[in-house]
């Protein structure tokens, strides 16, 4: 039925003089990300969209999600949220562990301190100020993680290889932006449809 209604509407438009509006589509923007020829592992790679009547998908949002402490590392090193989103951190080491995050001083953000706490414990912080914020334990200092918040919904982190997919994306334009701890913020204009490639990107270096 509905697919009959598409083609009457059709017919309404062409009779009008009018071309009817184009049918959206879902699809999957894909690629690899590189520095110096070398995969970009961690990058964070987010999709935001060009028209300003689009429902802002950067508005915030009451999320969660979970960056664990497992094997003396946080896992994953690279965590993308949207702003709004508060993150648990799980101790889940038999030695104590800290979180804690120096602020503006290496990257955005309120400096903030939860404390040392023991295994099965969890800790929580909400993040509502875009940007890369740094994390660390002050009992193991080799530990460092990031929470990357950005204003898009369609976002991925890359993959040791430096790959990345991004599903269910609605076509149109979009501005693809790029975040890297060894490079500037990378932005292009992708045209988001069936027919769209896989990118093949590089970073510059720098901070």
């Amino acid at each position: 039925m509905r697919r009959n209604g598409w083609i009457v509407a059709c017919g309404l438009w062409a009779s009008a003089g009018f071309a009817p509006p184009p049918q959206s589509t879902i699809d999957i923007v894909a690629g690899t990300i590189e520095l110096g020829g070398r995969p970009a592992a961690g990058a964070v790679v987010y999709l935001v969209r060009e028209r300003a009547d689009v429902p802002g998908a950067g508005a915030a949002i009451a999320d969660t999600a979970v960056l664990d402490q497992r094997g003396l590392s946080f896992l994953p090193a690279v965590l993308a949220v949207r702003p709004g989103t508060t993150v648990e951190f799980l101790n889940n080491d038999v030695v104590l562990h800290n979180v804690f995050s120096p602020g503006r001083v290496v990257g955005v953000g309120e400096p903030f301190d939860l404390g040392t706490y023991s295994r099965g414990e969890m800790r929580h912080r909400t993040f509502t100020e875009l940007g890369a914020h740094t994390i660390l334990c002050n009992v193991h200092p080799e530990m460092v993680a990031y929470v990357v918040s950005v204003p898009a919904e369609h976002r991925a982190v890359t993959d040791p290889d430096g790959s990345f997919s991004i599903g269910d994306v609605p076509s149109g334009s979009y501005q693809l932006r790029v975040w890297y701890p060894q490079s500037p913020e990378f932005a292009m204009d992708v045209q988001v449809s069936p027919d769209l490639k896989p990118l093949a990107i590089s970073l510059e270096p720098g901070t």
